[in-house]
């Protein structure tokens, strides 16, 4: 017979990459993220932060210059099974994956990553092995 865990507890978590909301693209200098394009974001994250705390949870919303140093610090203060987040499929976004990857593996976590978040297509569905 398998002995249920304890409860574990989920902290909610939304990172803002400050290079990628207000830097520019390294190719063209364009802005990466336009002022309509923030303000979606803006209210799109005050609601769900609303729609946790209607379930009784909190987001915890840090804009970060390295997101692995953020897990990295994080892992000091507190103790983490996993971290869950959508997959990357952009070059900057894949080595900031790869970091956060490391970074909680050299404290016992693992990093999950789904497909999804933010596609339209599912990688299945391609026609390829990407």
């Amino acid at each position: 017979h398998h002995r249920p865990e304890p409860d574990l507890q989920v902290l909610h978590v939304h990172l803002v990459e400050l290079a990628l909301l207000a830097g520019r693209s390294r190719v063209a200098g364009t802005p990466r993220c336009s002022a309509r394009r923030k303000e979606f974001w803006l209210q799109s994250v005050e609601d769900l932060a609303k729609n946790l705390k209607e379930r009784g949870q909190h987001l915890v919303v840090e804009a970060v210059e390295d997101p692995a140093e953020f897990f990295a610090t994080l892992c000091d203060r507190i103790s983490i099974r996993a971290v869950f987040a959508h997959q990357e499929f952009c070059d900057e976004e894949l080595q900031t994956e790869a970091a956060v990857r490391r970074v909680l593996e050299d404290h016992g976590a693992t990093l999950e990553t789904f497909w999804g978040a933010l596609t339209v297509h599912h990688i299945d569905d391609l026609g390829f092995d990407a």
